[in-house]
């Protein structure tokens, strides 16, 4: 089936989308910061014991304030994300750079600015992250030339370590190349992450949506058997059993001139005929109406034909049957259901559109067989009606068969339906180009 319509079904799925990912940024982020500074817990008592590296009191205070920071995202678990993780990169950025500085030789201050953009791409997004990356860069080229400030050097490194280590600049290279390289990919993967779950929600939007409307649908057809099951009791009541009452009175009349003596001739028989021949031809329209079509693959263009030959009948409307090659259906699902969509065209057209012509065709289009009901009202409206049972059916019918349903303006005024299915039943592929609409609904 196509949809041409839009359905303002984008901006549904992107807030889904930002609910979905910031829930899960949202309970992601309390495992991490908590993770975080329990595993930082061992390291500030080494540094507050002064166990590995000899600190000054200016260096133990940058890593205590940043493992206070990291404590306090880790507490505060009702205070915004975004917020919590602000703290993370600035406790990060505080012990990163005092590490560079204070003990240059140890493996955080060189791995924490490029860990800090990789968690901020997952739980803060894109915009976070490359801004993180802008200032692991500059924290790493920079913090090498600090460390050769005097002032610096004396607030920040112990004497007993002041020994100058020489700047490793193809190391510091190598870093910026790691950092870009692996923003780049996150940034990409990142976007990869968002194209899927957008698309997985979509799908499942959709898939509600069909569902809604199918279950809508099973009930008006509900509806409609009933009604239709009514009309069949008034038509049999008012038509069948009232003929049948009719020659049952005729056949009590018949046999009490006969017990009395009285001689029958044959003409007193023929009202009886007449009425059981009324009878009979009833009861065929009835069963015509009820089951059109039988068994025989060329059943269809015959059905069709007797559809227009009735209209014709019935009405002042003119009503036209063509068929194009080899029409021959051997599914007799696949025939009904065309049947029922052309005879709720035809019954559309006489109804709503006021058609003085209709132009029913059967075209042969190779494995596909192509239904085009056709006629020259007053068109389709500015609001077609999309909910209407008519178009409904219709569509739900093409669904069933895996086939494609086109609504849209005729050539010269009015409107042109038309169905493409395989003639098997089986699952259609997409139209020949030519053969749709300009104007396609979808029910």
């Amino acid at each position: 089936m196509r949809i041409d319509a839009g359905t303002g079904e984008s901006s549904s799925t992107d807030t889904e989308v930002d609910v979905a990912i910031a829930t899960w940024r949202r309970r992601t982020g309390d495992i991490l910061l908590v993770a975080l500074a329990l595993g930082c817990t061992p390291l500030i008592v080494e540094v507050l014991l002064d166990r590995r590296v000899p600190l000054t009191s200016a260096a133990r205070l940058c890593y205590l304030l940043g493992y206070a920071f990291i404590a306090a995202a880790a507490l505060l678990r009702r205070t915004d994300i975004r917020v919590r993780l602000a703290m993370y990169g600035c406790a990060a950025y505080l012990s990163a750079a005092t590490g560079c500085i204070a003990a240059p030789r140890g493996g955080f201050g060189q791995v924490g600015p490029i860990a800090v953009p990789v968690i901020l791409m997952v739980l803060a997004g894109q915009r976070a992250a490359r801004f993180a990356a802008l200032f692991s860069a500059l924290l790493l080229i920079a913090t090498p030339l600090l460390r050769r400030v005097p002032a610096v050097e004396n607030l920040m490194v112990h004497p007993s370590v002041r020994t100058e280590p020489p700047i490793l600049w193809i190391q510091v290279g190598v870093l910026l190349l790691i950092l870009a390289a692996l923003v780049a990919l996150l940034d990409y993967y990142h976007r990869f992450l968002l194209r899927t779950l957008a698309a997985k929600v979509r799908a499942t939007l959709e898939l509600q949506g069909v569902i809604r409307e199918r279950r809508q649908l099973e009930r008006t057809v509900a509806v409609v058997a009933d009604r239709e099951r009514q009309r069949l009791g008034h038509d049999m009541h008012d038509g069948v059993c009232q003929q049948l009452t009719a020659a049952l009175l005729r056949c009590q009349s018949l046999k009490r001139r006969a017990v009395g003596g009285e001689a029958l001739s044959g003409g007193d028989f023929d009202i009886l005929a007449s009425l059981l021949g009324d009878t009979v031809e009833e009861a065929h329209n009835v069963a015509v109406g009820l089951c059109p079509l039988d068994s025989d693959p060329g059943a269809l263009a015959a059905a069709l034909g007797e559809l227009a030959n009735r209209v014709r009948l019935s009405s002042s409307v003119r009503c036209e049957f063509r068929a194009c090659g080899n029409i021959k259906t051997p599914d007799p699902d696949t025939a009904q259901h065309l049947y029922r969509i052309a005879q709720e065209a035809v019954s559309n057209a006489m109804r709503h559109a006021h058609a003085s012509c209709i132009r029913i065709e059967l075209h042969d289009c190779g494995a596909q067989v192509l239904l085009v009901v056709e006629d020259d009202g007053v068109g389709l409206p500015a609001q077609t009606p999309v909910g209407g049972m008519g178009l409904r059916t219709m569509t739900n019918r093409a669904r069933l068969l895996d086939g494609e349903l086109t609504i849209g303006p005729a050539a010269g005024g009015g409107v042109r339906i038309a169905c493409r299915v395989l003639r098997d039943g089986a699952a259609s592929s997409a139209g020949q180009p030519g053969e749709v609409a300009p104007q396609q609904l979808h029910a």
